[in-house]
């Protein structure tokens, strides 16, 4: 069994016995209404509340949570697929509402990464059927590309590849996750699949993008 910490250990103790207490009481009401559980919404919202207030107890941040959601929601159940089962959602293509959320977390991570007065913009340059391609705008500037129809993906991709430094292969599927500055502008190039846009997925790459700039910021300092 998993040790669960007191509300002493806790960053604020005070706040965490208050939500250990609520928890308590929620569980106490299922528990008087165990027989009806089974088809009662009650539980539904009484399951979405469960799950705040521990979050709350152990004071996780919101990219906390959302990385707890993406592993429990598309991660665990892809891991034992089923032979007679649908594909698990992680597989599944991904459609405008990930795509965005994907772009709103991923600005928002890189700006806890760089200076204050470092505007970042995140948006979907162009998307096929199979690929996507998200820009990344640094700084008050419009980016040299905006095109949202899926057939300017043909138009866009040409100029990614003149972009490269080195001869590279055209399948995204074996190097996910291609970034190819041109310009300030910062294109990411991934398959279209939900487990490319996931929310925790924009922080890891917030994470390997910040690391790129700051490695490269270095070199031209020591080189300059």
């Amino acid at each position: 069994m998993l040790p669960f910490p007191v509300p002493q250990d806790l960053p604020n103790p005070a706040a965490a016995q208050q939500t250990a207490n609520e928890i308590v009481a929620k569980i106490d009401d299922l528990l008087a209404r165990a027989d009806r559980l089974l088809g009662d919404d009650h539980w539904n919202s009484t399951k979405q509340q469960l799950d705040q207030l521990v979050y709350d107890y152990y004071d996780l941040t919101k990219d906390e949570v959302a990385v707890v959601e993406d592993t429990f929601n598309y991660v665990i159940p892809a891991m034992q697929p089923r032979l007679n089962n649908p594909p698990p959602k992680l597989w599944h293509p991904s459609n405008r509402a990930d795509r965005d959320r994907y772009c709103r977390a991923l600005e928002r991570a890189l700006k806890e990464w760089l200076r204050d007065e470092t505007e970042v913009s995140a948006s979907i340059a162009a998307h096929s059927l199979d690929l996507a391609v998200a820009c990344v705008q640094l700084g008050n500037r419009r980016p040299s590309v905006t095109v949202q129809e899926e057939t300017a993906l043909q138009d866009l991709l040409p100029r990614l590849w003149s972009a490269l430094p080195a001869s590279v292969s055209h399948n995204v599927e074996i190097i996910p996750n291609l970034r190819v500055f041109i310009g300030d502008d910062l294109y990411l190039v991934k398959p279209r699949k939900k487990r490319f846009w996931l929310y925790s997925a924009a922080l890891d790459d917030a994470d390997g993008i910040a690391a790129e700039l700051f490695s490269t910021a270095e070199a031209r300092r020591r080189q300059g």
